[in-house]
């Protein structure tokens, strides 16, 4: 617009506008004052002298617009960094929360797998113990009924013999008895002559009778010898079946100590696979603290980086702030100029006013008077720009000011804060965010926790976030009760059993 004013007052003066400074628009007044010089020549200059500090003050404000812009993208790209640095060094915490987490979960594990290990060894070992026990009895007991029915084949044979024996003996004894009748007789015979031949005759009967008794006395003598010497070879076997008995108990001994000795290698063999399997998993968990106190080192040297660039990010945040401070000093300044010049301007301008009103023809003096209006405008309207860009100036320092000291703690509800002085949509868009990843995280413990108390506060929790109303908490408790307890009804629904629609967050 002024270089379109520019070209119609060169049109109009057939030249270009004189470089005057503003000592020049006093001498121009009082040149005015004298008596020469035309009306053109006049207006010409004071056209000129009105415009030139117009123009300068245009450019001065073009640029400290300029400057202004920078700074707010200057601005704008330290809280970008601000924002990707509290981000980062969320996610490092984060992370080492979960490491600490995963950590005492593998302990919990590793207690939990060692005393079940522990349980099923004591068992092996008991169940081992009694089937060693079982079976050395059960082989006791099949030795000691084979040795008794050997012990009783024998005692049967004994008897028999015993009984064929006592046969023997009491024929003998009838013999004898015989014999000694016949000798009787043998002797009554011969004080009998009368008798002598029967005498004689049972004499020779005798005699066959007791050859007879005396072969059958030797065959039972024989017999007896027979039967003692099976009786001795039953002792010598007897003997030899103890002997053997005890060699086998000595056996039995051995074996016993030899299955003993093996259960106690087999037990050291399996204690050292188990302290073996205890050492390598003990390396591997050295090995995975190792890297897990790696990564921990890692990331508390990244959040040392991290507070070292946050300090940097402050020390320039500190020195755009005294840079902010100083162009409000150099735009309070300015603003003063221009207020200086708008009002030496408007001097000017009733002073135009009052020469073109005598002087200037009239369609002239309506052109000017509408260009001064329009400058007018223009000046109210950087006046108040300046003024808006104070205000944004200031509510910036005030932002950025906010930002700091939220950057030394990042959690949600400092976001949350940080959030709000942004636009509404980003504002909108980030506490969604927001509620959804801490809606995410009290579920998922909710689910998890084992712990009657913690459940009743994530409940609590739960129903905030999701604008549960009385009715509906309630039910979530009860459930939450019947769910835990032995005993109990379950809780009925108000109303249908449908599921129910919560209200937007």
């Amino acid at each position: 617009m002024f270089a379109n004013l520019k070209n119609k007052i060169r049109e109009e003066t057939g030249g270009d506008l004189p470089q005057l400074g503003p000592k020049h628009l006093g001498h121009g007044r009082l040149s005015r004052g004298s008596k020469g010089g035309s009306t053109s020549s006049m207006c010409s200059e004071q056209d000129n002298s009105m415009l030139k500090p117009k123009v300068d003050w245009q450019l001065q404000a073009e640029t400290l617009l300029c400057e202004k812009a920078v700074l707010e993208e200057e601005k704008s790209d330290l809280v970008k960094k601000n924002l990707e640095l509290a981000e980062q060094l969320k996610e490092a915490s984060a992370f080492r929360q979960k490491a600490i987490q995963y950590q005492e979960d593998l302990d919990q594990l590793e207690g939990f797998q060692t005393q079940e290990i522990a349980k099923v060894k004591h068992l092996l070992l008991e169940r081992e113990q009694q089937l060693s026990e079982s079976q050395s009895s059960l082989g006791k007991a099949q030795t000691e009924i084979s040795r008794l029915r050997s012990i009783q084949d024998q005692l049967a044979h004994l008897q028999e013999e015993k009984c064929s024996v006592s046969s023997l003996e009491a024929a003998n004894a009838r013999l004898e008895q015989l014999l000694a009748e016949a000798e009787a007789a043998a002797a009554e015979l011969e004080q009998s002559r009368a008798a002598e031949r029967r005498a004689a005759a049972a004499l020779a009967e005798a005699h066959d009778a007791h050859q007879r008794l005396l072969g059958d006395k030797e065959d039972a003598g024989k017999r007896i010898e027979e039967l003692e010497a099976e009786k001795k070879a039953l002792d010598a076997g007897k003997k030899e079946l103890e002997a053997e008995r005890k060699a086998l108990q000595a056996e039995n001994v051995a074996l016993k100590l030899c299955s003993q000795h093996v259960e106690r290698v087999e037990a050291d063999k399996k204690t050292l696979e188990a302290k073996c399997a205890q050492l390598e998993a003990n390396q591997r968990n050295l090995q995975l603290e190792e890297t897990l106190q790696s990564t921990i080192s890692r990331l508390e040297g990244e959040c040392s980086l991290l507070g070292e660039r946050t300090r940097e990010m402050e020390k320039q945040l500190a020195e755009a702030n005294a840079e902010k401070d100083e162009l409000q000093l150099r735009n309070a300044s300015l603003s003063q100029q221009s207020e200086l010049n708008c009002k030496e301007l408007q001097e000017e301008i009733s002073e135009l006013k009052a020469s073109l009103a005598k002087q200037a023809p009239k369609s002239q003096i309506d052109e000017l008077n509408n260009k001064i209006s329009d400058l007018e405008a223009q000046i109210a309207e950087k006046n108040k720009n300046n003024k808006v860009l104070t205000q944004r100036l200031a509510d910036m320092k005030k932002t950025l000011q906010k930002e700091m000291k939220s950057t030394d703690a990042v959690v949600p509800p400092q976001q949350l804060q940080q959030q709000q002085q942004q636009p509404s949509a980003d504002k909108m868009e980030n506490n969604v965010d927001v509620n959804h990843e801490y809606l995410k995280h009290v579920v998922l413990k909710f689910f998890t926790s084992k712990e009657y108390e913690v459940a009743q506060h994530l409940i609590k929790a739960v129903a905030t976030l999701l604008h549960f109303t009385p009715e509906e908490e309630r039910l979530l408790r009860e459930t939450l009760d019947w769910k835990m307890s032995w005993f109990g009804s379950k809780p009925k629904l108000a109303g249908n059993n449908s599921p129910r629609s919560f209200p937007p967050s």
